[in-house]
């Protein structure tokens, strides 16, 4: 059985698609920001906000770790896809409604709460 890719994003169709069009690499790239801008930034977000760095810095790296390895996943939808591959318009629910609908439907506080830490 085979399958079509997931895409993130539209792309120039007379051109080879990137990797990073595609949604598992798009999360990876996003995780690896995220991380670069945690490590530039996350002790002066911190110390905007008026918190210490222990114990808020580890809460603030997993919570933005989980965002952004989850925050496109209602890309995976089917009029999404099928709008990126250019058979639909548009979506009838936008993608970040989607991902909203998904964690709240899968249960995420059984499987997601584990990643944010034990004293959530």
């Amino acid at each position: 059985m085979t399958r079509d890719p997931l895409f993130a994003k539209s792309w120039d169709r007379r051109e080879t698609p990137p990797d990073s069009i595609y949604l598992k690499k798009h999360l990876q790239d996003v995780l690896v920001a995220a991380e670069q801008v945690l490590d530039a930034t996350a002790a002066m977000q911190l110390m905007s906000l008026g918190l210490p760095r222990d114990p808020w810095e580890d809460d603030l790296r997993r919570v933005v770790r989980l965002a952004a390895a989850l925050h496109d996943m209602g890309k995976c939808n089917d009029q999404f896809q099928k709008m990126l591959r250019g058979l639909v318009r548009s979506q009838t629910l936008r993608h970040e409604w989607a991902t909203l609908l998904i964690l709240q439907q899968s249960g995420w506080s059984d499987w997601l709460r584990p990643a944010l830490g034990e004293n959530h």
